[in-house]
């Protein structure tokens, strides 16, 4: 339907109010003056050219006179003007009263203006919001209407207006309309001598409604959440004018105009914003100006990923072990995850349920993944070049399986002695273990003695003088960083103890002074070592502060008085005992 009733009311400046006519009525016939003569101010006799002339002649102003008759045609036919403009009643000479002749002898004329032309007149409808649509002529609320009218002879008289049918009414100022509708102007002048111009007609529309605008949203959204691909679509409907412009702005940005296409909202900052938008017509109605609140959602999911199970990361690789799975998890603050894909080694991706086995097989491994929420904001960092993916953007995280066992071994630092199978250790020998792993590399030594529950950490070469002599059992383990791990188990005896000394005199002493043994000159002494073990190695004396020499048979030649014999012994193992005789030889 037409938003145009098909009434509206206007006013003129005097306040006249024309109401409750409608556009189909037929308007009032043109009021049309009688035709006559009009002498003017300046004295000027105007005559319509229609009529007919007869002519008198009087003696005096106030004389009725007498009517002229022709001599050559009927005496009641009149005649007519034939020329417009001037028409002239000429005499000859100018003769006084008296008979003689004036003294200017000039012809008499009597000038009569005959007028058959009507007046012509015209609309100006003052507008600066003018618009001419499919022929149609619209106007805003500012329209002001005035007529002027123009005549050549005796001048313009009246000039008579309609609104929609309305009685013809004499125009005297300019009419203001303010009310919307469709409008039929007519209107005409007339002369002083009662010539009618032709009724001038002229059809408009009275716009006072702004258009309606609507705004549709078109790719991603969630609720009142926009991704980056969402678009905003703008259409305006106006049923006068038309719509002319379609203005809108983000938040505190100026208005700038709809180009018709689409409204991106990619280049907004993540975070609240709010859309205006309004249209105007084609007569500068002004629609109140819409608001839309909505939620940019720019950020991607936060995405995690977690070995569980043995990891290691040295030199900024990551190790892990054929026993570790790999979880992946994302987090999104605003639409919410949608789904996490994954890929290993260059596979298809699969969309990602639970944490899952990373391969056995040692090596270099790659795993690509990345996440969407539901506005399709993708996980960041690595651009994955693929067919299928050529534009995702995901996360690539390169891992390395070491699933190869560390090289375990150890030997001694000191004296270790070894017969047949049996393999005896002092409680002055230290073990040294020793670990390699070319992969992910050492983590730990571990070591347990006998059937003891808990394990000593390895850290630096150690003895076993604190545990009892006898026989034990040691196993090692050497573990990877990522757990993997290798054992070696040995069998040892320890043997803390040092030798027995042994020492005999060749004669017996014949008495004592101030508590020791005095023996005579040619005494001898024999010295002698045992291990029930490792047995003795060797036995080496010193008498009397003497450097140390080796015992290989019997000792004697002692100083007279008293002596100090030093006897040394070591066993195999180098367990070693020490041990002093004083006597006196006279």
């Amino acid at each position: 339907m037409h938003k145009f009733t098909a009434f509206r009311g206007i006013s003129i400046v005097i306040i006249i109010l024309i109401m409750g006519l409608s556009t189909n009525l037929t308007a009032q016939n043109p009021v049309k003056p009688e035709q006559k003569s009009y002498t003017a101010p300046d004295g000027k006799l105007y005559w319509n050219k229609q009529m007919p002339v007869y002519i008198r002649l009087a003696n005096s102003p106030t004389d009725p006179g007498q009517l002229v008759k022709s001599q050559t045609q009927d005496d009641t036919k009149p005649y007519f003007f034939d020329t417009e403009g001037a028409n002239y009643i000429r005499s000859k000479t100018s003769v006084n009263a008296d008979g003689t002749r004036s003294e200017t002898a000039k012809d008499i004329v009597w000038e009569v203006f005959a007028d058959g032309e009507s007046p012509k007149s015209a609309a100006n409808f003052n507008s600066d919001t003018k618009n001419t649509s499919d022929t149609k002529n619209y106007f805003g609320n500012d329209l002001s209407i005035s007529i002027a009218a123009k005549d050549k002879l005796s001048g313009v008289e009246n000039t008579y207006y309609s609104i929609n049918g309305l009685p013809f009414t004499p125009f005297t100022t300019a009419l203001q309309i303010n009310r919307e509708g469709e409008y039929t102007l007519e209107f005409y002048a007339t002369d002083h001598v009662g010539n009618v111009e032709q009724t001038q007609k002229i059809d408009f529309s009275l716009d006072l409604t702004p258009p309606v605008t609507q705004h549709t949203i078109a790719g991603g959204m969630f609720k009142e959440l926009f991704s980056v691909d969402t678009r905003i679509i703008f259409a305006a409907t106006d049923f006068g004018s038309g719509v002319s412009d379609i203005f809108y702005a983000f938040d505190d940005e100026s208005p700038r105009k709809y180009s018709g296409s689409h409204v991106s909202v990619a280049a907004l900052d993540n975070g609240d914003h709010v859309l205006h938008y309004y249209a105007i017509d084609r007569v500068k109605n002004k629609e109140t100006e819409h608001t839309f609140s909505f939620y940019l959602d720019k950020k991607a999911p936060i995405l995690s990923s977690v070995i569980l199970g043995d990891q290691f990361v040295k030199d900024n690789k990551i190790y892990f072990s054929g026993r570790s799975r790999l979880s992946l998890s994302a987090t999104d603050d605003k639409s919410g995850l949608q789904e996490i894909q994954y890929s290993m080694n260059g596979s298809s991706f699969s969309h990602y349920n639970e944490p899952f086995y990373l391969p056995g097989v040692s090596g270099l491994h790659t795993v690509k993944y990345f996440a969407l929420d539901s506005m399709q904001n993708r996980s960041e960092t690595q651009r994955l070049i693929d067919a299928k993916y050529q534009n995702m953007v995901v996360k690539q995280e390169d891992l390395y399986a070491d699933i190869t066992s560390p090289a375990l071994d150890f030997d001694f630092l000191g004296t270790s002695f070894k017969t047949r199978d049996t393999l005896f250790l002092g409680g002055n020998t230290n073990i040294r273990f020793k670990g390699a792993d070319s992969e992910s590399g050492i983590n730990r030594i571990v070591y347990y003695i006998d059937d003891k529950p808990s394990a000593e950490t390895y850290s630096l070469p150690f003895s076993l003088e604190y545990i009892t002599s006898g026989p034990h059992k040691m196993r090692i383990v050497c573990y990877d960083n990522v757990n993997n791990q290798t054992s070696k188990e040995f069998h040892f005896i320890l043997d803390n103890t040092p030798p027995e000394l042994h020492y005999f005199f060749s004669v017996s002493p014949y008495t004592k002074q101030g508590g020791l043994d005095v023996y005579p000159a040619y005494v001898n002494v024999f010295l002698a070592a045992s291990d029930a073990t490792t047995g003795a190695k060797n036995v080496t004396y010193s008498l009397n502060d003497s450097p140390v020499k080796p015992y290989i048979g019997s000792i004697g030649g002692f100083i007279e008085g008293k002596n100090a014999l030093k006897i040394f012994t070591k066993d195999n193992l180098d367990n070693d005992k020490e041990l002093e005789i004083l006597f006196i030889v006279k």
